[in-house]
């Protein structure tokens, strides 16, 4: 046998295994930022949702009669939830493969050098949307606590100023107060009726 071809065929075959782990690499780092996506995706989807219902609850709670510091303490954290969600919907665009430069840099390359750039792309293309994923989460959970907070507060509310009220409307009417008639001046008049009295008796006969 020649020492040469042997040499030959193990370089191959350590090219093809080179080739099958690039492969399976850019497979599994392909499948990773699909996933990464859809979970950006479901996050916009909650932030957009929780907006929405603060703009609900916010409409509700102002057509209710409230208990006046805990409606204030309400409304204050729902505008503070509305404004930590924004950012969290605004943190935009997503990076992602630039299919022109990836053609001009690639087309008249090897399979192994085009596998080892898509690996190195999809490295940083996670990495990059990682941090913004993690920051857009983060601004939700404040969000979506600030929320719970402001749900817990107009309940509070509107069940105290139903309280209140229903006391109001139970309590018993406070009696007017009635003059009291002194007794001496009760007698005097009778005295006075009645000498009255026995002078024009005394005029007739």
């Amino acid at each position: 046998m020649n020492p040469e071809d042997d040499e030959h065929r193990d370089a191959l075959a350590a090219a093809a295994d080179d080739l099958a782990n690039l492969e399976l690499l850019n497979t599994e780092l392909a499948g990773r930022v699909a996933r990464q996506e859809d979970a950006n995706s479901k996050v916009d989807t909650k932030v957009a949702f929780l907006l929405g219902f603060i703009a609900t609850a916010t409409q509700f709670l102002a057509s209710r009669h409230l208990q006046p510091e805990l409606g204030v303490l309400a409304f204050t954290c729902y505008a503070l939830a509305f404004a930590l969600g924004i950012p969290a919907l605004v943190i935009r665009p997503y990076q992602e493969l630039n299919p022109r430069a990836l053609y001009d840099g690639y087309a008249d390359k090897t399979k192994t050098r085009t596998l080892l750039a898509l690996c190195s792309l999809r490295v940083n293309i996670y990495e990059a949307n990682d941090k913004k994923h993690e920051a857009k989460s983060a601004w939700w959970w404040c969000s979506l606590t600030a929320t719970v907070a402001g749900l817990v507060f107009s309940v509070t509310a509107i069940v105290d100023a139903g309280t209140h009220d229903q006391l109001r409307r139970t309590a018993p009417a406070v009696a007017s107060p009635v003059t009291a008639t002194s007794p001496v001046t009760t007698l005097g008049g009778a005295g006075t009726r009645a000498g009255a009295s026995l002078h024009g008796a005394a005029h007739l006969h």
